[in-house]
């Protein structure tokens, strides 16, 4: 398993911002832009940033 840069981790959080209520939608978009999958993504989320 890979470890998550502080600047993907800004990118996902923006993403989610940028687009609240579709968050599937924004984070397959970002998923090609830092090579990861769109599963990965929403993990990330939901496990440490989404309250940041």
């Amino acid at each position: 398993m890979r470890k998550w840069t502080e600047s993907q981790e800004k990118a996902v959080i923006k993403a989610a911002k940028k687009n609240p209520d579709n968050l599937r939608l924004a984070f397959r978009a970002l998923a090609k832009q830092i090579n990861r999958t769109p599963d990965a993504i929403v993990t990330r989320y939901y496990d440490k940033l989404q309250n940041q």
